[in-house]
């Protein structure tokens, strides 16, 4: 049986971050975080496959957190929710390892299609390499 995938959804509003995870919860393992601390902690003791990341939070800005999660996690993939996009900000997201870039409102479909997305990229990058390698061990062998 697979895994589920964890998930972790890091956002100061309660509002958005529980209607979130009530979507998410019957696909996935599903964490919360209200900010940058509980963020941080949590991800110090739980590893996670992708986090979910408002941009504007009371306690500190996504991009800044961003940059964090990516050098405590570099596997963990990070998708940014906001209701205050500007192409600034998604250039910056993208810049610093954020996998997409949403604007709150979203759609239930839309989310679940990213997140499924965004998760199945390592997996598939893995397939690649695995077949790649056994195409190299196959023409090593098939030349003397």
């Amino acid at each position: 049986m697979d895994k589920r995938a964890r998930i972790l959804i890091i956002d100061d509003e309660t509002g958005p971050r529980e209607s979130l995870k009530m979507v998410l919860k019957p696909f996935y393992d599903v964490f919360t975080a209200n900010g940058r601390q509980d963020a941080l902690a949590l991800l110090q003791s739980t590893s996670v496959d992708l986090v979910t990341l408002d941009l504007k939070m009371a306690d500190c800005h996504g991009t800044t957190l961003l940059k964090e999660i990516k050098s405590l996690c570099p596997n963990t993939q990070a998708i940014i929710l906001t209701g205050y996009g500007t192409l600034k900000s998604a250039v910056e997201a993208i810049r610093y390892g954020a996998a997409d870039y949403l604007l709150k409102p979203f759609q239930v479909t839309e989310i679940l299609s990213v997140i499924n997305r965004v998760i199945s990229r390592p997996v598939v990058s893995g397939q690649m390499e695995a077949a790649l390698h056994e195409l190299e061990q196959v023409a090593e062998s098939s030349h003397p």
